[in-house]
């Protein structure tokens, strides 16, 4: 529960950063905590992050607004774990989501999801799932793009996420890449090897439970 505490409120500092500037890291945001629709939020600086669901329904909708005691909040922010082990097939998330936390859909059981144009960060992690066959951008994502259906940053320096749905034995990382992101191959059972160039710097956790690759050439 502490683990889940912190996570909450380091994803609504980042928030609260984008919100009202860098001096939101000295005025820490009171934390308040509510559920509509299953779904629960936290709320900082007027905005909400969306910190887990709790309605086994197949399908998740996360709404660009919520009430709550009177008030409307912006859903900016999607927490770290959010939706751990959670047991929806299908993901709405709306535009105005703009931070997706580390893990945020780690295990979930959705099988594609898309990133809206507003999505500016999004944690190591954040699509970590045996279950996720496809992620999907709009032609018109400033800081991310695809690469035959991996996951990278803008400028094809960081891998965010190879969905381990994708049906391919062999993957060769393009070149140029500097940071393979943590959990970024989790619960790959496709693949049997694995280029790595040598302009990667950076890889931390990059291959847990990576089970069937046999081989892995730098």
């Amino acid at each position: 529960m502490e683990k889940k505490t912190a996570a909450i409120i380091i994803a609504a500092t980042v928030l609260a950063v984008a919100v009202v500037g860098a001096l939101a890291w000295m005025m820490p945001p009171d934390i308040e905590e509510f559920e509509v629709d299953g779904i629960g939020y936290v709320t900082a600086y007027d905005q909400a992050v969306v910190n887990g669901y709790d309605d086994r329904s197949n399908d998740l909708v996360i709404p660009s607004e919520v009430e709550h005691d009177g008030k409307t909040y912006r859903v900016s922010a999607i927490a770290d774990e959010a939706f751990k082990d959670s047991l929806f097939l299908t993901v709405s998330i709306p535009d105005s989501v703009q931070y997706i936390g580390e893990c945020a859909f780690l295990d979930a059981m959705v099988s594609s999801v898309h990133i809206p144009d507003s999505v500016e960060e999004i944690g190591d992690g954040a699509f970590a799932s045996r279950y996720i066959r496809t992620i999907t951008l709009s032609d018109d994502s400033r800081d991310f793009k695809m690469i035959d259906g991996v996951l990278f940053s803008k400028d094809g320096k960081r891998l965010i996420a190879y969905p381990a749905g994708l049906p391919a034995s062999s993957y060769s990382i393009p070149s140029g890449t500097k940071t393979l992101d943590g959990y970024a191959f989790h619960h790959n059972y496709m693949l049997s090897e694995i280029h790595i160039p040598s302009s990667v710097q950076s890889m931390d956790s990059t291959f847990i439970d990576v089970k069937s690759v046999s081989a892995y050439h730098v």
